[in-house]
């Protein structure tokens, strides 16, 4: 009759349109593109961080390391040039795989980070206070600029910090008291901070 009621159609979402998934992807890649744009564009700066490995050594040598800073020292300027080298040859390929060449560019960061952190053990061995103070002012400054070459990729900030935070985190521990404890804690904090920072 006139007052039954009609079953009411439920609302069914509207399909999402085929293009709209591949304009994404295509953003998505875009971004991703630049943001290994501007990695290659760090690592292939790293040898302007030869002054920095210079005074390391240096300090190292002051502080009693003797030959091993002058083998830290070559075996570092070879691992920059490589990591000059090779962030080259993934800018020459522009039109490669850009997810393979970010895990590449990673890969170089790591590298970077391992050589970095090589040497630290040598400072928190019978050297001054001062000098613990200044090595690990030097890798703070250091983290706050890997926020900006790693251009958005976390997995790249975590490669390049991981071994000399931990190296730093360590040795404060190690010296121990009141101040290697809460070094070693703003410490691990402060680099978590930019880890946080990278969207």
């Amino acid at each position: 009759g006139e007052g039954a009621s009609r079953p009411v159609a439920s609302a069914q979402p509207l399909p999402e349109h085929p293009s709209t998934e591949a304009h994404e992807a295509d953003v998505q890649r875009r971004v991703d593109a630049r943001c290994l744009e501007n990695m290659l564009l760090w690592l292939r700066r790293t040898l302007f961080l030869v002054p920095l490995g210079l005074l390391w050594a240096w300090l190292a040598w002051e502080n009693g390391a003797g030959a091993w800073a002058l083998a830290w020292f070559a075996a570092w300027v070879g691992t920059q040039a490589h990591v000059y080298w090779t962030a080259g040859q993934l800018q020459a390929e522009a039109n490669g795989d850009v997810q393979l060449s970010i895990a590449r560019a990673t890969r170089l960061y790591w590298i970077g980070g391992v050589a970095h952190a090589a040497l630290l053990p040598q400072f928190f061995f019978g050297t001054s206070i001062e000098t613990k103070l200044g090595i690990s002012l030097l890798l703070t400054t250091l983290s706050g600029a890997t926020v900006i070459s790693c251009s958005g990729i976390r997995r790249a900030y975590v490669a390049v910090m991981l071994p000399p935070t931990a190296m730093v985190v360590a040795g404060w521990l190690w010296h121990g008291g009141v101040l290697g404890y809460g070094l070693a804690f703003l410490y691990t904090l402060g680099t978590a901070g930019g880890l946080t920072a990278i969207s």
